[in-house]
């Protein structure tokens, strides 16, 4: 395994830009309405205990809107901590060896690649790779494989390649 720190291209600013705009949009059209409605039924759930009349269904929505922020904060937040670590990104090249190489089709995203390599295990289906020049179906075990990754992120993948230099 070699690490190799570059500067990030033109395109690649380019596409993080796209993740970081669609991530904005994602949160105030999605994540603000719902907080604004969690913080509205634990107000009235909490009111209605202090008032010595619980309101069950206060209690049930509470409840939900609790599993939904515990959801949350496992998969959603890590991508707008990724999204503020992309402000002053340099990326790091690593050279690294594939271990291992399965696929299963799963229901929501087709073809799913569980890639071992002697630095990280990759799931095609739960991270974000932005840029790819290899097909996961040539990859092949003992294969050398260059990850370019931003340092401090968390499930994102900037390139895949098969080559040490990115394609112009």
């Amino acid at each position: 395994m070699k690490i190799i720190e570059a500067e990030i291209t033109k395109e690649e600013k380019r596409k993080i830009g796209t993740a970081v705009i669609g991530r904005t949009i994602v949160l105030v059209v999605f994540l603000v309405p719902i907080l604004y409605a969690a913080i509205f039924v634990l107000r009235n759930a909490f009111s209605s205990v202090m008032n010595g009349k619980p309101d069950t269904l206060s209690m049930i929505f509470s409840g939900v809107f609790l599993l939904i922020f515990l959801w949350g904060s496992r998969f959603i937040v890590p991508f707008y901590k990724n999204s503020v670590q992309y402000a002053g990104a340099r990326t790091k090249q690593i050279e690294t060896t594939i271990l291992e190489i399965n696929h299963r089709v799963g229901l929501s995203v087709g073809l799913v690649f569980y890639i071992k390599t002697d630095y990280c295990h990759i799931n095609t289906g739960k991270q974000v790779i932005h840029f790819q020049d290899v097909s996961f179906m040539d990859l092949r075990k003992g294969m050398k494989l260059y990850l370019h990754v931003i340092p401090g992120t968390k499930n994102e993948f900037l390139w895949i390649s098969a080559h040490p230099e990115k394609p112009l």
